[in-house]
């Protein structure tokens, strides 16, 4: 600012790790930007006791102990030694910006996180929707079917168009993880059939009605989702899956009951 003195930069390359470890409560971006690059050189072996140190003798009431938490874990997790402990205080923050955070760093290399899939349920359970969208983030990055089952149990027919978007791009990524497990246990979303058709519309390929199809031929579809899931199977459906669902649909309309128009 003007009549203002200039900030002096710290010597950041002749730092040693204690003093290296005080900058990541600079205000300057710049500074503690350096000392995470400096500190991640000196190596695991020289910085995460000290780390661990440091991160204890923080005062718990200050403000700003969230964003010295973060520091540290991004920290942590480039010495390839995520703090589980960091995480999980980050995770139990009241802001939901430190725990938007937290579940955003781990998307980087989330299977050296021991733990991964229980902070992945925390987080998709979290109030508020940043955080489990970051969630998604993190389950695409893993990959497998559990983490495909885990990003399906937070559809809802509610979602905002970011949120929707998100869940979409997951499944639609991790199809050839779960497509192969929902051919061979269909219910593999849950017994709440919607998830099931959001993943498959995701795809939107005629070979991934099967597990869908498979529901309807054992009459495991419940009333409520009956007309979505006929549209869907007419939809990407073969010539004999339309056929199936037109039969179906003239016998629905003679029994009052809303089929595919």
């Amino acid at each position: 600012a003007k009549d203002r003195a200039l900030v002096e930069n710290p010597d950041i390359e002749n730092a040693s790790v204690s003093e290296l470890l005080k900058h990541l409560k600079a205000p300057e971006a710049w500074t503690r930007t350096q000392a995470k690059l400096f500190l991640k050189d000196r190596g695991a072996d020289a910085v995460v006791r000290p780390l661990e140190n440091w991160v204890r003798s923080l005062d718990a009431s200050d403000s700003k102990i969230d964003t010295y938490r973060l520091e540290a874990l991004w920290v942590s997790l480039s010495l390839r030694k995520p703090d589980i402990g960091l995480i999980d205080q980050l995770l139990s923050s009241n802001d939901f910006h430190a725990r938007s955070a937290a579940v955003r760093a781990l998307e980087e290399h989330p299977e050296r996180v021991d733990g991964i899939y229980d902070f992945m349920e925390r987080a998709l359970a979290d109030d508020h929707p940043r955080v489990r969208l970051e969630a998604l983030h993190v389950l695409r990055v893993l990959g497998g079917v559990r983490a495909a089952s885990l990003a399906s149990q937070v559809y809802s027919e509610s979602m905002d168009e970011a949120f929707e978007f998100g869940l979409w791009t997951t499944m639609k990524i991790l199809a050839p993880d779960w497509l192969p497990a929902a051919v061979k246990n269909p219910r593999l979303f849950g017994s709440d059939p919607r998830a099931l058709l959001f993943a498959i519309r995701c795809v939107n390929q005629p070979e991934a009605l099967e597990p869908l199809n498979v529901l309807w031929k054992s009459g495991e579809i419940e009333e409520a989702v009956m007309p979505d899931a006929l549209e869907l199977l007419g939809e990407l459906g073969d010539a004999a899956i339309v056929t199936d669902v037109f039969q179906e649909t003239l016998s629905r309309a003679n029994r009052s009951l809303p089929g595919v128009l």
